[in-house]
């Protein structure tokens, strides 16, 4: 797995998107990162929150994976770029036919 900086990840994450519209999906993922220890003496993980929420974004696509962090502050920024990158790669969906209830006569 990548890590990747934010604007690197989008411009990965564009790349992607564009090489699955043929065929295959891309699977992202978004999860708050807490770090995890080892105790020498006791043998056991620790969980540490960081005093600074940071949220791990993952994206797989086949055998390709790149991830990177946010921090609470650049969240906001962020959102509105990959937002933006998400309006512009699936625009290739297929929209769903819907189905007509016959009227009760």
């Amino acid at each position: 797995m990548v890590l990747l900086e934010k604007a690197k990840f989008l411009e990965e994450l564009n790349i992607l998107f564009n090489t699955s519209q043929s065929s295959g999906s891309v699977r992202i993922t978004m999860k708050l990162l807490l770090l995890s220890k080892k105790d020498p003496k006791d043998q056991k993980l620790k969980i540490e929150v960081p005093k600074e929420k940071v949220c791990l974004i993952r994206a797989t696509f086949k055998n390709k994976k790149l991830s990177t962090r946010i921090t609470a502050d650049e969240v906001s920024s962020f959102q509105e770029e990959y937002c933006t990158l998400l309006k512009n790669s699936l625009s290739s969906l297929k929209k769903t036919k819907k189905l007509k209830k016959k009227a009760m006569s």
